[in-house]
């Protein structure tokens, strides 16, 4: 598979998950909701498994690394837009959506080589 070809797949499966499906994460938005945490890991772990299936005919070694950076990638951006005033989160969420192509493209140089 090409390195475009994956970088494709990554984001089409991102682009799936993480916004027609809605796991509740914009439930989480309200600061008052007590269980944030678990709408959080829900949709790491919902990402995680999308680009394990993506990922299935990588070696494992390599997947395991690629799989750590991603959820900690989506948990880092959730967070911050989590966190994000009303009056920018716009802006936070652009600015996470670019964190996340980013990761992507540093994953897919990482199996690509």
């Amino acid at each position: 598979m090409t390195g475009a070809g994956l970088l494709g797949l990554l984001l089409l499966k991102h682009g799936l998950l993480a916004h027609v499906i809605d796991f509740g994460y914009s439930a989480a938005r309200r600061h008052n909701y007590r269980f944030w945490y678990v709408a959080l890991v829900m949709h790491c772990l919902a990402e995680t498994v999308g680009t394990l299936f993506v990922l299935s005919h990588f070696p494992l070694g390599v997947v395991s690394v690629v799989l750590l950076i991603e959820f900690a990638a989506a948990a880092t951006t959730a967070v911050m837009e989590r966190e994000a005033p009303m009056h920018r989160l716009l802006y936070q969420h652009l600015l996470c959506e670019l964190t996340m192509l980013v990761v992507y493209v540093l994953m897919t140089s990482l199996l690509v080589v």
